[in-house]
Parts: C-alpha cells; sequence; structure tokens
C-alpha cells in the first residue's frame, strides 16, 4: 500500500494509536495504513507567510516535526523544509516517507496535476 489522501475514520485514529490527540474532524489526512504512518499539516506557523507550515509525520507512533513551506516554480511544486527535530536513527527512511508523503498530499491535500511535485530536504 502507499500513501492516500483520506478521510480517516476512528478505526484509523486507533490503528495509528492516537486517540489521546487534539484532533479535528473530519480528519483528512495523508496516510499510509499498511506501513502506520500519516502525514499532518497542521495550521501555519506564521500568518504573515502563510505557505509556512508545521508538518507531523507518524510512523508507528514516532513523531517528527518539520517546518516545511512551499513555493510554485513554473508549474511545479516544491516544498523545502524550514526546520527538523534531530533525528537520531532512521534518517533516510523517515525523509522517504516524508517525500513520499508530500508527493501525494501535493497542495492542500488534493494531490497536484499542473507539474511535479518536487520535495527538498
Amino acid at each position: 500500500m502507499a500513501f492516500v489522501n483520506a478521510e480517516v475514520c476512528d478505526e484509523d485514529i486507533a490503528a495509528l494509536g492516537l486517540e489521546n490527540y487534539f484532533l479535528f474532524r473530519p480528519y483528512h489526512w495523508t496516510i499510509d495504513r499498511e506501513r502506520k504512518a500519516v502525514l499532518i499539516i497542521t495550521v501555519p506557523c506564521n500568518e504573515e507567510f502563510h505557505f509556512l507550515c508545521s508538518v507531523r509525520l507518524i510512523i508507528k507512533g514516532e513523531e517528527y516535526y518539520f517546518g516545511m513551506y512551499d513555493e510554485h516554480k513554473g508549474d511545479d511544486l516544491v516544498w523545502k523544509m524550514h526546520g527538523a527535530r534531530t533525528i537520531d536513527e532512521g534518517k533516510e527512511e523517515v525523509y522517504e516517507l516524508l517525500r513520499e508523503a508530500l508527493t501525494v498530499y501535493g497542495e492542500c491535500g488534493r494531490g497536484y496535476e499542473k507539474g511535479k511535485v518536487i520535495v527538498m530536504i
């Protein structure tokens, strides 16, 4: 299975162990149910720069936080990392999942049809 943009149900929340999190309904996340990974884009970090987002990637209960922003370069959508919490182990795997998830997420969780999605880490 791969990442998909989906409305997440209560069963997904239980399977991911997220019952105790403050969650908005409906849950529209980019999720890979088989790998128990979910990408959550939260409220922009700065209202002045609406494209700067707080990105949370949860993989099998482990949380990773990133500051990301997106911009358009011609027809392409480019996600760039602004900052990240230090990752001690498995950094390449985490970054690869982040690339996959953001590519599927695209723009506002609707994918991206105009061009390529490029993730720069």
